[in-house]
């Protein structure tokens, strides 16, 4: 179980590194591309779906909620297509969230390790706190500049990716 974990985690935070580089080193490029492969994403999804099962159930509820969903998805896609700049500007104070949260989750992680007293447990309590700090630095301040407030993300994106696998390898060596 422990193995299936770690490694779920270790690709997570190898994705976290590649994003983060991606990111810091081509801001303005990334973020436009990521924007329109989520557009080009959720436009196929909301059609594909609509013309395979929108319209089959014979449950009228059921039929009017899938259409709906389908619809959101395909016009949500054409907005990221059209107007990438829109969700480009959301986008510092989502991911905060998402960071503040994987912050949250370690420093349980480090309550579990103190709570078993491993040694060094301040460690995973220090990185948990900078991940933390960091995903409530990138909410309160999603900077003025794009560019380098997606730089930043990326930054954050590479330390918390790069704290993650200093967590994993620190865990997998106490637990063994």
């Amino acid at each position: 179980m422990f193995e299936k974990i770690k490694s779920h985690f270790t690709w997570l935070s190898i994705a976290y590194v590649i994003m983060g580089l991606i990111l810091l080193l081509w801001p303005a490029t990334s973020m436009l591309v990521i924007c329109r492969g989520f557009g080009v994403v959720l436009l196929l999804f909301g059609v594909i779906k609509l013309a395979i099962n929108g319209w089959a159930s014979r449950n009228e509820w059921v039929a009017y909620s899938e259409v709906s969903s389908c619809v959101i998805a395909a016009l949500l896609g054409l907005l990221l297509l059209i107007r990438p700049q829109m969700f480009i500007a959301i986008l510092p104070m989502l991911l905060g969230m998402l960071i503040t949260v994987d912050g949250v989750m370690r420093l349980q992680s480090v309550l579990a390790l103190r709570r078993a007293r491993y040694g060094r447990w301040w460690l995973a309590l220090i990185s948990a706190a900078v991940t933390l700090m960091l995903g409530v630095l990138l909410m309160i301040n999603p900077f003025e500049g794009m560019a380098m407030a997606v730089a930043v993300m990326g930054a954050f994106l590479l330390a918390d990716g790069i704290a993650n696998l200093f967590d994993i390898l620190y865990l997998s060596r106490k637990l063994k």
